[in-house]
C-alpha cells in the first residue's frame, strides 16, 4: 500500500493502534502482515472486545489515536451487519478488526489468512 505505508513505517503505524487497543484493554491482540498477499491492506489487527460497550470504546480509543496523529488515516469507518459483535476500521493500509470472542470465533480471521506472518500476538 504506497499510499500510506512502507517498511520502516510499518511497525509505527500498526504499533500505534496497537497500542490504542490494549490502553482499551483490548484482549487477544494479533497483528498479520499481509502485505503482499492482498491489495487492500498491509497489515490487520484483530482483538476481541467483551461486550458491545467494550466494542464502542476500542473504537474509540482508536479514533482518538487517529486525530491526534496527521500521518494517519481513517478511510471509512464501517460496520458490518452486526455491529453488536464486529466492528471494521479501515484505516489505508492498516484494517482493524474489533470483535465479540462469539464472532471471532465464528468467522476465523486468523484461520483465513494463516499464511500471513504474525507480527504480535498477545498471550491469553
Amino acid at each position: 500500500m504506497d499510499d500510506t505505508l512502507n517498511s520502516k513505517k510499518g511497525f509505527i503505524y500498526w504499533g500505534k493502534a496497537l497500542e490504542a487497543v490494549q490502553e482499551a484493554k483490548g484482549l487477544n491482540s494479533v497483528v498479520l502482515d499481509l502485505e503482499g498477499k492482498c491489495s487492500w491492506a498491509d497489515y490487520m489487527i484483530i482483538v476481541t472486545a467483551t461486550s458491545r460497550m467494550h466494542l464502542r470504546g476500542i473504537q474509540m480509543k482508536v479514533l482518538d489515536m487517529l486525530r491526534d496523529d496527521e500521518n494517519l488515516v481513517l478511510r471509512n469507518n464501517k460496520n458490518t451487519k452486526n455491529e453488536d459483535q464486529w466492528i471494521l476500521m479501515d484505516c489505508g493500509g492498516l484494517v482493524i478488526q474489533i470483535m465479540t470472542a462469539e464472532a471471532r470465533e465464528y468467522y476465523d480471521l486468523e484461520g483465513v489468512w494463516f499464511e500471513s506472518e504474525s507480527l504480535f500476538r498477545e498471550e491469553a
